[in-house]
């Protein structure tokens, strides 16, 4: 058998190297995997790599990414074609001569006109020694796979199998509500963000037209909706990805502190500086620096901030020499901007400095059904793993509380009260008792509440029961505890009639 060459050799540890970096970062797992499945043929010299997804409702294969101009997607039964029968056997196959091999399925030849030669596949395997799919190599250039080319496609499947993991694709593909479905999507592009709800896609929009540009943004949003999740998603969708990332928390440091955090200083700039210290600007150098709770920045720092933004220069504490900031600056508040304006608390010039782009994020409690209950599932299954515990799913009393909740911390309440629940719990589905809320809470009103009309909050409450029912009006009235008919009148009332389904 030939042996691979040094380059071949160099190239194959750049694929394992790149997917050691990626395996704990929030990527775009399609565009990741795209890139793994190019790298892949370009260091095994191969003309195609197809990565499978096992779909084990209806036992099938199903191609998530593959170098294929002819069709749009291969499905194969589990124990068709040469994929089929690694996925079936759990074994690494090796095939140099594709036709004379009676697990050779020819009918994708047939569909695509490409003639497959040689072969190489190997499984996909979870911790729980489940098999998530398989990776197929065909053709190798100049001559046939070596068990050299095995031994490194047997490393690297569980390298694709750890980064599975840890995106949300690999929650989705487990959980009981997606098990009639034909495909498992991912939750979003952005793997670690869950949510299907149409105020979820315009943040996965936006991140998408932001993530590429330089442009400064302001995260908005109530504490526990993910606005670091969403910074990190920015950053790690950039062009910067592969560089720093930094966050500074401006509610966690005292003002002078912050400074220091902020800037850093040279040896000697105050007593007990006995050496320079690197501030989180410098930290940052080319990548993301993440200024969190801007709201609460002291209003003498927000005017060194301004400077930072518009002349892209500071000066460490202890010296006068200006250095240059390259990083990008993302910014997150869940104060009322708008608010501290009028109350002389924030700068109006920093302020539309640092909202050239916004994102809001929606509180839990206005995202659908389906939001709420796909978070919850995907932090059982977390949870199920980090716990070492086999709960099925929820009970019905369950997610009925799930959905009825108003969520005050919002997600970041949700996997705290999920990660309890799993450790209390001692059957095989989350119970009412076991997650310790009641559907009867409700959060304290904020002070634009606070001034609505009762005719405002009927409104808007109507709206958001709609929209946690999905435009369900029978099932709203059922929540809101009145006739299917008397909401229709409501809806009329309110000028809605014509804005729900």
């Amino acid at each position: 058998m030939e042996e691979n060459t040094p380059s071949s050799s160099s190239s194959k540890l750049e694929v394992l190297s790149m997917l050691n970096r990626r395996v704990h970062q929030g990527i775009d797992l399609e565009e990741f995997l795209q890139e793994a499945a190019d790298q892949i043929a370009l260091a095994m010299n191969a003309a195609r790599v197809t990565i499978y997804f096992l779909d084990k409702k209806r036992q099938e294969l199903w191609s998530k990414i593959a170098h294929l101009e002819e069709i749009s997607e291969i499905r194969l039964k589990l124990g068709q074609g040469v994929a089929g029968h690694v996925a079936e056997s759990g074994e690494t196959i090796n095939i140099p001569a594709s036709y004379s091999d009676k697990r050779f399925y020819a009918g994708i030849d047939q569909q695509t006109g490409f003639k497959t030669l040689s072969q190489l596949a190997a499984p996909i395997w979870d911790k729980n020694g489940e098999i998530l799919g398989v990776v197929q190599i065909l053709n190798k250039q100049d001559g046939i796979f070596t068990r050299e080319d095995e031994q490194f496609l047997e490393i690297l499947c569980p390298q694709f199998a750890l980064l599975i993991e840890n995106t949300s694709l690999y929650q989705m593909m487990k959980v009981t509500r997606l098990k009639n479905t034909r495909t498992f999507p991912l939750a979003s592009r952005y793997n670690n963000i869950i949510g299907t709800s149409l105020d979820m896609q315009k943040v996965f929009s936006l991140i998408g037209k932001i993530a590429p540009t330089a442009i400064t943004v302001l995260i908005r949003g109530e504490s526990g909706t993910g606005k670091e999740m969403v910074a990190r998603a920015i950053h790690l969708n950039s062009p910067r990805k592969d560089k720093p990332f930094v966050k500074i928390d401006c509610i966690a440091l005292p003002e002078t502190l912050l400074e220091n955090e902020l800037f850093g200083h040279e040896k000697g700039a105050y007593t007990g500086a006995i050496s320079r210290m690197a501030g989180k600007i410098e930290a940052a150098k080319d990548g993301t620096l993440f200024i969190d709770e801007i709201g609460d920045m002291p209003l003498s720092m927000q005017g060194k901030l301004l400077r930072i933004l518009q002349d892209r220069q500071y000066e460490p504490l202890g010296t006068t020499q200006s250095l240059e900031v390259k990083a990008r600056i993302l910014c997150a508040t869940n104060q009322n901007l708008e608010k501290l304006l009028q109350e002389q608390k924030f700068r109006s010039d920093l302020y539309f400095r640092i909202k050239v782009a916004q994102i809001f994020l929606p509180p839990l409690r206005q995202r659908q059904s389906a939001d709420i209950i796909a978070l919850a599932e995907y932090f059982l299954e977390k949870f199920n793993r980090q716990y070492q515990k086999k709960i099925q799913g929820f009970s019905k009393e369950s997610l009925t509380i799930l959905t009825e909740y108003n969520w005050p911390g919002n997600v970041r309440e949700m996997e705290n009260a999920i990660e309890s629940a799993v450790v209390l719990n001692e059957g095989i589905c989350i119970t009412p008792e076991s997650l310790c809320l009641s559907p009867s809470i409700i959060p304290i009103p904020t002070i634009e509440q606070e001034n609505l009309s009762l005719e405002e909050m009927e409104k808007r409450h109507i709206l958001h029961v709609l929209q946690k029912t999905q435009g369900n009006k029978s099932k709203a009235a059922e929540i809101l505890k009145i006739g299917r008919n008397t909401l229709l009148r409501k809806l009329e009332e309110y000028g809605l009639a014509g804005k729900t389904s």
